[in-house]
């Protein structure tokens, strides 16, 4: 099995209720496809680097972040998913690459996440 996560952001004017809904549909569908959740992190509201070009007028949003394992087919069907519920502004699935441990090669070591910079931004004044 192979670990992915899944990045979500969110218009940053959705109801918690609604977020949690989506993500607790992420997680059903995922354990549906035989995957396991490894974790679910709730990063808050980030300034977005680039607008969307739909929606000129947003320049924030709320991301999540599932990180979970599994067959090819689960990132399929999480993509499936996402692609149709409203509410979401982009959402990215991608492969977890393991990082190795200081002093070893690349067998062993930690789930590495790389996320791509022009997906997150710290937000200034904080």
């Amino acid at each position: 099995m192979k670990s992915y996560e899944a990045i979500c952001i969110f218009y940053p004017d959705l109801a918690e209720e609604k977020i949690n809904s989506v993500v607790t549909k992420v997680e059903d569908k995922v354990r549906s496809l035989k995957g396991e959740i490894e974790k679910v992190d709730r990063w808050g509201i980030r300034k977005l680097q680039l607008s969307p070009r739909k929606t000129k007028k947003v320049s924030e949003g709320f991301y999540v972040a599932v990180y979970f394992k599994g067959e090819s087919e689960v990132p399929n069907g999480v993509r499936s998913l996402l692609k149709v519920t409203e509410g979401i502004l982009r959402f990215m699935i991608a492969v977890s690459k393991p990082k190795p441990l200081e002093g070893e090669g690349a067998a062993g070591g930690e789930e590495k996440v790389e996320i791509a910079s022009s997906m997150l931004e710290e937000p200034k004044g904080k």
